[in-house]
């Protein structure tokens, strides 16, 4: 009798679930900042943002969130340029953990357990790929995407 959790179709939902899950929290949150005005965001975060980061710089990047946020979430469920998007999206969940949960000021490590879930599954879609559910892999005539 063979396990149906080591087949195929098991490690293709595996790479699945998690763009689906990670993709649309990307995709709500750059829409929520939308909403309620990037102008506003950027005002709000502008004082979290770390010393040694020029505040120019700190606050174009505050400008580019929501709609980077959009993009990888909306890249993430779509499976297209995954790889693309998971790098985008790791790096963006590593500042967001540096400079909102203070990570090296104190004990504020339950701030940071989801941030590191978070972080592990934008690793995944980086590292692994999209699977055979996703443009990619339409895209790509078949080929490991």
């Amino acid at each position: 009798m063979t396990n149906p959790l080591k087949s195929s179709a098991a490690k293709q939902l595996g790479l699945l679930f998690p763009r689906i899950t990670m993709g649309p929290l990307f995709l709500l949150h750059g829409i929520e900042k939308i909403q309620g005005g990037v102008e506003h965001f950027v005002h709000q975060y502008t004082g979290a943002l770390p010393d040694f980061l020029p505040r120019p710089i700190g606050q174009t990047y505050l400008y580019a969130i929501p709609f980077l946020e959009i993009l990888v979430g909306a890249c993430l469920i779509a499976g297209f340029v995954t790889r693309w998007a998971g790098f985008v999206g790791t790096v963006m969940l590593v500042t967001f953990t540096v400079a909102v949960t203070h990570l090296f000021d104190g004990d504020n490590y339950l701030k940071l357990q989801p941030n590191v879930v978070f972080i592990a599954v934008t690793l995944l879609a980086m590292l692994l790929g999209p699977g055979t559910i996703s443009v990619d892999q339409k895209m790509s005539g078949g080929q490991d995407a």
